[in-house]
């Protein structure tokens, strides 16, 4: 990946038309952060998304023991916050406890909803059962428009397929190195389109999807380059590691272009 982008933000291309620039829609990975003053799946990181007017956030969702969605990534508070027992083992109030900056997703969709786009990542974990999955999912996001206010993604196929709770056109798949496993899966199950790396989903396949009315969003655009491409690519969602630097780049042309 480190290659590829090195490549996106050096390679010449031809910016993208004046009509291109209304229509891009920046994805903020885990919100606007540092991981040093901000961190990152933070109220702090999301608010500061809101404010810079992007369009979408990304964001991850686990589940404690006693069953509540949070918001968080890693399978443990390690890397943030210094604490190892697995998520999954805490109720919320322990969670809560040791690490009050990870906020629970009814506060995400109470705070941010139909305010940015909502790009919700369910992550697997030993513990994940369909029936508390759709249930927290259902009730947290009862105040949304499926795939208009938020689109519901994993990077587990099987995972994915579990989500019964919400409309198949509100779900989406990340692809790994499973491309076309995961282009199955939207054609079999009505997914409302597919996301993964930019290097390793093709024209081919956007032009394929894009004839069956699917979406493709694309990272990590980090770059003027790779955003160029991703453009010119007619790719519908851009997430992104570099939010403000990328909307500023975006409002600027488009302000230029108006």
């Amino acid at each position: 990946m480190r290659a590829a982008d090195a490549v996106t933000a050096r390679a010449p291309i031809t910016p993208p038309p004046p009509e291109a620039w209304p229509q891009v829609r920046i994805v903020a990975h885990r919100g606007v952060y540092d991981n040093q003053h901000v961190l990152e799946n933070t109220l702090e990181a999301f608010d500061a998304t809101c404010a810079a007017g992007i369009w979408g956030l990304e964001c991850d969702v686990r589940w404690t023991r006693d069953h509540t969605a949070i918001v968080h990534h890693d399978p443990d508070g390690r890397r943030l916050f210094g604490v190892d027992t697995p998520i999954e083992d805490m109720t919320w109030p322990d969670l809560r406890r040791v690490c009050p900056l990870i906020p629970t997703l009814d506060t995400v969709v109470a705070r941010y909803g139909r305010h940015l786009h909502l790009m919700i990542e369910v992550k697997d974990a030993s513990q994940n059962r369909p029936d508390r999955i759709n249930r927290s999912l259902a009730e947290a996001l009862t105040p949304l428009e499926p795939a208009r206010d938020f689109h519901i993604m994993s990077m587990s196929l099987p995972l994915l397929a579990t989500v019964e709770a919400l409309p198949r056109r509100a779900c989406l798949p990340i692809a790994g190195l499973n491309v076309r496993a995961a282009a199955r899966a939207v054609a079999a199950h009505g997914y409302g389109g597919l996301t993964g790396h930019y290097s390793l989903i093709g024209r081919r396949r956007i032009a394929a999807l894009h004839r069956r009315g699917r979406r493709i969003g694309t990272g990590f655009v980090n770059s003027r380059g790779c955003l160029f491409r991703e453009m010119a690519r007619g790719i519908d969602w851009l997430f992104t590691d570099r939010a403000l630097a990328l909307q500023r780049l975006v409002r600027r042309a488009a302000g230029a272009c108006g």
